[in-house]
């Protein structure tokens, strides 16, 4: 049995986080209300969890 590490487990829940704020994005673009504008601006959060998960799965692999 492998041991997995800890690294994969922060590069899983980026994705998690891209993933989510993808959805998120996609719920505020089709809201029937076009005046009701969140805090969060979703594409970014996506963006920034993406690179965070290739940041750290490059850091994994040659580290």
């Amino acid at each position: 049995m492998s041991q997995i590490s800890p690294g994969w487990y922060a590069v899983a829940a980026c994705l998690l986080v891209a993933i989510v704020a993808g959805l998120a994005d996609w719920r505020r673009r089709r809201r029937r209300d076009l005046d009701r504008v969140g805090p969060v601006h979703w594409p970014t959060v996506q963006m920034l969890a993406l690179i965070a998960a290739a940041a750290i799965a490059a850091f994994v692999t040659h580290g």
